[in-house]
């Protein structure tokens, strides 16, 4: 009857307070020792089970979390800077100008005030505006020789979705020498955003050939009789003759 009662309270506390449940006896009825010691063999491979079961539970629940991945650091993109060597190239080429001239576009205007004779010999010049449908457009006045005569020829270009220059007809009678009226015809004068022009200047002892954006100067080189000093933007460099 006792061996009973014990099985049946066995059975009934919940399974996790086996793993720290410690049996200190059983009792026994010797007039069915056999049965009742089989019994018992059950009841300890239960509890042996049972608490091995509740061990490996817990020690799984308290393994240690892997640590993540380390980031991985992607290295930045960083933007070339151009060099600015105009004030070193000019103090090689013309010290005396250090103190007086910062930029290529001054430097261009103070030869211009040193030569003033100097004939003025244009390449191109080039417009870039919106039209009245919203197109971008760009118009250029080449400057040429036929028949040992300068010709001004104009052309006209439509800016396609891709980027390339598309040329558009114009009339015959507007091609060559073009007026301002008409150049004005063509070209809608308040929406230009940008001017381009290339020109020349000079003889075989002093000369300059300048391109220019928007009446800044972008590129020019100037030949002297001992050096050439050359600039684009402001990468610059002053060559000395021997």
């Amino acid at each position: 009857m006792l061996i009973a009662i014990g099985v049946f309270w066995f059975l009934l506390k919940p399974i996790s307070s086996l793993s720290s449940a410690r049996i200190t006896s059983v009792v026994i009825n010797p007039s069915s020792s056999s049965s009742h010691e089989q019994r018992k063999d059950d009841i300890s491979a239960t509890v042996v089970s049972a608490t091995k079961a509740a061990t490996s539970n817990n020690s799984t629940l308290k393994a240690p979390i892997p640590p993540l991945p380390k980031a991985v650091n992607h290295p930045t993109t960083t933007t070339k800077q151009k060099h600015n060597t105009f004030e070193h190239s000019l103090n090689n080429c013309f010290p005396h100008l250090r103190s007086q001239i910062g930029s290529p576009t001054e430097y261009v205007r103070y030869w211009r005030s040193m030569h003033p004779h100097a004939a003025l010999d244009i390449d191109f010049i080039r417009y870039f505006f919106i039209d009245k449908k919203g197109n971008e457009i760009r118009a250029h006045v080449l400057y040429t020789l036929k028949n040992d005569r300068r010709l001004r020829e104009f052309k006209i270009f439509k800016v396609l979705e891709d980027g390339l220059p598309d040329l558009v007809s114009i009339d015959p009678a507007d091609r060559y020498n073009p007026s301002d009226t008409t150049l004005a015809k063509y070209i809608n004068f308040t929406t230009v955003f940008e001017t381009q022009k290339k020109w020349s200047a000079g003889d075989k002892d002093f000369f300059i050939e300048v391109e220019e954006s928007n009446a800044r100067v972008i590129e020019f080189q100037s030949l002297e009789r001992r050096h050439t000093f050359r600039c684009h933007e402001t990468d610059c460099e002053c060559l000395k003759k021997n």
